[in-house]
């Protein structure tokens, strides 16, 4: 199990970005967090790699129609426990 940041930049805000990553993540059973953020979109995701890698490739496959990811960063972070998948609050600014 690994928990993973990964931060979106691109046409990924106002166009039903974060709604979308939130049922790809429950649909993958996966737990953490998404939010927009003045440098765009930035989730942490906790689950099995694989799981995780799949996931990844089907949120850059499946996009949402006006989305567009120009950058993807992805670092690995220590184990936290999430106890679900929630879209936060956007950051002010």
């Amino acid at each position: 199990m690994i928990r993973l940041q990964v931060k979106i930049q691109g046409r990924v805000q106002g166009v039903g970005f974060r709604p979308f990553i939130y049922r790809l993540a429950h649909q993958f059973n996966l737990r953490g967090w998404v939010k927009n953020s003045a440098q765009g979109v930035i989730l942490e995701v906790e689950g099995d790699r694989l799981v995780l890698e799949a996931f990844l490739a089907q949120v850059q496959a499946d996009l949402p129609a006006p989305a567009q990811i120009e950058t993807l960063t992805i670092e690995n972070l220590p184990w936290f426990g999430y106890a679900e998948f929630e879209i936060r609050p956007s950051e002010a600014g």
